[in-house]
């Protein structure tokens, strides 16, 4: 969807140099409902996009799932800081984590009747690990667009966790408000050939949702994720692009490289299937 938009490819293409890299399977699901009808979903998954300079040097990570004139203004940031030192640059982190705190400081300190700290706000903005919710549950609602699908059939298995501490849906919505953006026509044209049997009705439905989800992304990936890791880079620049990669995964994604189950895997619950229904190579 992002990809498609005509000014990110363009400004993507003449301004870096592209690279994908592929670091775990997305886990799928499928669900077996007889009479040849099955449900299949990805169950998690996401995504970063690390800005490195012509050494390898990260700068800079956008977390997640943005709008696209979001992303362009992030990405057009990347630009000059690969040329910036260490110093310069853990200060520019500084900034922007200070930025993104005026933003969330004074609506958040309104909307919950006491001076919110920077510490509480970026807490609000990021999920924390429940004590009973499976990581992939947890992990898979921090991305909106996505957990519109994944999550009921999560749901489905286990509950989630219901008291994560996090931000109500009206708080979020009054976020929205900052960085509200649609689908362009190729991207519309692209979600209409993957959806071919809807109705004009149905369709619309659709968009207006996925619109809907795509600010929430946006909304938590930058003044969320994002956040952490200008707090991240403003303290100490990151040893490697490996080592920044995993703690990505590890603490802003909740899906740990060390955890190949993505906590869904409990050795003291009993399923009645043989070996737990596990099936490993």
């Amino acid at each position: 969807m992002l990809y498609a938009n005509p000014d990110v490819a363009d400004f993507l293409r003449e301004h870096y140099v592209l690279h994908w890299w592929s670091v775990r399977d997305v886990p799928q699901m499928t669900i077996d409902f007889g009479g040849g009808r099955t449900l299949e979903r990805t169950i998690t998954g996401n995504s970063a996009h690390y800005v490195l300079d012509a050494t390898g040097r990260p700068v800079d990570v956008l977390p997640g799932l943005y709008g696209p004139q979001e992303f362009l203004k992030q990405v057009g940031f990347g630009r000059g800081l690969v040329d910036m030192e260490e110093a310069e640059l853990a200060r520019w982190h500084q900034r922007r984590l200070r930025d993104a705190m005026t933003v969330l400081r004074p609506m958040l300190s309104a909307s919950r009747d006491h001076e919110v700290s920077a510490d509480e706000a970026l807490a609000l903005v990021t999920p924390g690990l429940g004590p009973t919710a499976p990581v992939a549950m947890l992990a898979q609602r921090l991305t909106v667009s996505k957990a519109a699908i994944e999550v009921p059939p999560l749901e489905s298995l286990r509950a989630a966790n219901p008291d994560r501490q996090g931000l109500s849906d009206e708080e979020w919505v009054l976020l929205s408000g900052y960085r509200y953006e649609g689908v362009d026509l190729n991207g519309q044209a692209l979600m209409r050939r993957e959806n071919p049997d809807l109705s004009e009705a149905e369709f619309g439905v659709l968009l207006r949702q996925f619109q809907a989800a795509l600010v929430g992304d946006t909304v938590r990936n930058e003044l969320g994720l994002h956040s952490v890791v200008h707090r991240w880079f403003a303290a100490a620049p990151p040893a490697s692009l490996e080592a920044l990669n995993d703690r990505v995964y590890t603490e802003l994604f909740l899906t740990p490289f060390s955890d190949p189950w993505m906590g869904m895997l409990e050795s003291g619950t009993y399923t009645g299937l043989e070996r737990g229904g596990v099936v490993a190579p």
